[in-house]
């Protein structure tokens, strides 16, 4: 299969069986797998460049590190958010507290998901409208897994040293998520942060295709730019609608209807083909009017809900 045909099936992929997985699953497939990519990058990278000392044994320094982190693991994870290591006092009063209040609005159900969750999730106009958003939003992470390399490859670099090269991005992404997500959290407001996230995308698109290919350093910094927006949206969407729909079936119901998100992926694996490279100009200007829309969907979201 190609990479687009892999991609394409990937996302059907997700589309179809991530609604049917607990909530904390849908999270975490829908936030972390991209986020932290550029971690195994780094760690592949290391491992190359030392193959001089673990040229034989490399797959298993490897293997072991991975039994070692799975075995270590059951053993970091929280019995419940009050026993959370990495939460505050007030974060677990507060996850406790909704907790109890998720529980008891099910104590008179007899079903977790009740056919009035489902009919409400499905005519809920916010929900639909929001969707398309969240996935133009997500098309913008498939330009660059395939635009990257020939970035990368303009800088001179090849081998251990371009699978290093990739992961500033990813780390520059990662922290800038964390920030926006605290800050989110923090003053209680989603739209102007991913509008924020929006537009560090669109700059970064901008600059991808408007620099010459003569210039690949200055594309770097580009991919950097808009890598350092692109993982913004769709966790705090997440948190947004989730926040929102106390009903716990409900929001079961809406959180799977937005994994649907994942359907930009079909749209970036068709837009960066082959014989649009190297410089991959005109998938880059699609990309870019599309995030446009996405970031006037959002803003008409946002005053809408002001109005």
């Amino acid at each position: 299969m190609s990479p687009s045909a892999i991609n394409t099936a990937t996302s059907l992929f997700f589309c179809t069986f991530v609604p049917l997985q607990p909530l904390s699953v849908i999270l975490g497939k829908k936030v972390g797998q991209s986020t932290y990519l550029g971690i195994i990058g780094l760690g592949w990278g290391i491992l190359t460049l030392s193959h001089s000392w673990v040229k034989n044994g490399k797959q298993l320094i490897a293997g072991a590190a991975t039994i070692a982190i799975a075995l270590a693991t059951p053993f970091s994870l929280a019995k419940a958010p009050g026993q959370s290591w990495f939460l505050s006092a007030a974060v677990k009063e507060f996850a406790e507290r909704r907790m109890v209040l998720d529980s008891a609005a099910n104590l008179d159900s007899r079903f977790k998901l009740s056919r009035r969750d489902m009919q409400e999730a499905l005519v809920d106009w916010k929900l639909w409208t929001i969707l398309p958003f969240n996935v133009l939003a997500s098309i913008a992470p498939q330009g660059f897994t395939i635009f990257m390399p020939i970035v990368i490859k303009g800088l001179g670099y090849s081998g251990p040293t371009a699978n290093l090269m990739t992961v500033p991005p990813y780390v520059v992404g990662a922290v800038l998520l964390l920030l926006f997500a605290h800050s989110s959290d923090r003053f209680r407001e989603r739209t102007l942060h991913i509008l924020v996230g929006i537009t560090l995308v669109l700059v970064g698109l901008i600059m991808a295709f408007s620099l010459p290919l003569a210039s690949p350093a200055a594309r770097y910094g580009g991919i950097i730019v808009l890598l350092s927006g692109t993982f913004i949206a769709a966790p705090i969407t997440v948190a947004w609608l989730s926040g929102n729909t106390p009903e716990p079936g409900k929001r079961a119901v809406v959180l799977a209807i937005n994994g649907w998100g994942n359907l930009g992926g079909i749209v970036g694996s068709e837009l960066f083909l082959a014989r649009y490279g190297p410089d991959y100009i005109w998938p880059l200007k699609v990309t870019t009017g599309l995030i446009a829309v996405t970031f006037v969907g959002y803003a008409c979201y946002y005053f809408e809900l002001k109005a």
